[in-house]
């Protein structure tokens, strides 16, 4: 492993977070904004892409991803953590050439209802009016 301990850190609660909800999040809530602060910047892209692809659920089926878990935090915390992403992940320069890629897992994917819970569903059909 590479990364920092206090990478290290944040991807153990989050992965705890589908086993132990309740305790595992509210700890990864506690510490989300110093941890962050306290991760190199190249660490801070791999986080992103971890909590927001990992597809953790929580026991009462909430999507654990880094929206949410930003979402939940005090208004001071939320904008250190945000100032940290920011800071960290600047975008390449106009002139430079490439793709870039694009993703919406969000909070319309669901857990599936197979004995494995790894089918998945997509209720934002049902959310879209005609």
């Amino acid at each position: 492993w590479s990364g920092s301990a206090a990478e290290l850190r944040i991807l153990e609660l989050h992965q705890a977070a589908a086993e132990t909800y309740s305790e595992s999040v509210d700890t990864l809530l506690e510490e989300l904004a110093e941890l962050f602060e306290s991760v190199p910047d190249a660490a801070v892209p791999r986080i992103r892409a971890a909590l927001d692809a990992g597809l953790v659920f929580a026991l009462h089926g909430r999507h654990v991803d880094l929206r949410w878990l930003v979402s939940q935090l005090c208004a001071d915390d939320e904008l250190r953590v945000l100032r940290r992403i920011y800071g960290a992940c600047q975008p390449p320069e106009l002139e430079r050439r490439g793709f870039v890629v694009l993703s919406d897992v969000d909070d319309t994917v669901l857990p599936g209802r197979d004995s494995l819970r790894i089918s998945g569903s997509d209720r934002s059909w049902v959310l879209v009016s005609p």
